[in-house]
C-alpha cells in the first residue's frame, strides 16, 4: 500500500497547489479540461467522464490511499 501511495503521489498533477490524482496510480494524471464528455447518470448507473481524473470517485480514492498510507506509516513508526 505504501508503494501504491508513493506512486500515486509521484504521478499526480497539481492545480492551485492541490493534488489531482490519476485514475491509475502508475501513470501520469491527466488534467481535466472544459471539453470532453462529463460523467452522467443513465438509468441509475453513472458513466464516467472522458477524462477519469474529473470524477469524484477517482479523487476520493487517491485521498483515501494517502490517508491509509499516513496511518500505516504512523503505526509502523511506533514499533
Amino acid at each position: 500500500m505504501l508503494a501504491s501511495a508513493q506512486s500515486a503521489w509521484d504521478y499526480r498533477q497539481t492545480v492551485d497547489g492541490l493534488p489531482v490524482f490519476g485514475a491509475f496510480w502508475d501513470r501520469e494524471a491527466e488534467l481535466p479540461t472544459a471539453g470532453g464528455e462529463q460523467a452522467r447518470s443513465v438509468r441509475g448507473a453513472v458513466h464516467s467522464s472522458a477524462i477519469a481524473e474529473r470524477d469524484l470517485s477517482v479523487q476520493l480514492s487517491g485521498w483515501m490511499l494517502m490517508e491509509a498510507a499516513h496511518s500505516a506509516a504512523a503505526v509502523s513508526s511506533l514499533g
